[in-house]
């Protein structure tokens, strides 16, 4: 017995909150029609997924990266992980066809990702908004407001040159360009 109680075994439960430490990033990837302009080689939106992928490896062990991907509407592609591994993969398969209504609406794509944060992590929280800055619905800056008002800070990379470009369309190997 006296062995026993020398070593204080413990009988029962006791819940212990474990405080997270690391960021919440996530990305909110345009992939409209219009990304698929050629002004920065290989395309807006290989760039832009190019830039994602640089982004990983900066990410530590607590830190966590989601996708959303958005055109006309918004989706969740990649809830926040920190699978980075997972996420890439994923990432890779995003393309303009993974959201089939036209256009690029900020806002929608903003809000979506303000919601993928947790109340308790809005402080160490960003969303990053990667487009060629075609705001078609015009409610993209009320939504950043939004996020600041919560907490989270909004950036946003714009992608693309001033003269602009033509958008190249491949389908069965030809190239045409969209009217």
């Amino acid at each position: 017995c006296l062995l026993l109680s020398w070593i204080e075994p413990l009988y029962g439960e006791e819940t212990v909150q474990v405080e997270r430490r690391g960021i919440d990033l996530v990305i909110c990837l345009d992939v409209s029609r219009s990304m698929l302009a050629r002004d920065i080689e290989p395309s807006r939106l290989e760039r832009a997924k190019r830039d994602v992928r640089a982004v990983l490896p900066e990410l530590l062990g607590g830190d966590r990266i989601g996708l959303i991907a958005f055109a006309g509407e918004a989706r969740l592609v990649v809830p926040l992980t920190h699978d980075l591994e997972s996420f890439g993969y994923l990432l890779d398969q995003v393309d303009t066809n993974t959201i089939r209504v036209g256009g690029s609406d900020l806002a929608e794509a903003i809000r979506q990702g303000l919601g993928l944060v947790a109340d308790e992590q809005q402080s160490t929280s960003s969303i990053l908004v990667l487009t060629d800055g075609e705001d078609l619905e015009g409610a993209g800056r009320q939504a950043a407001r939004e996020a600041k008002d919560e907490g989270v800070v909004v950036h946003a990379v714009g992608y693309g040159s001033i003269r602009g470009s033509k958008i190249v369309l491949e389908k069965e190997g030809e190239a045409s360009f969209l009217a």
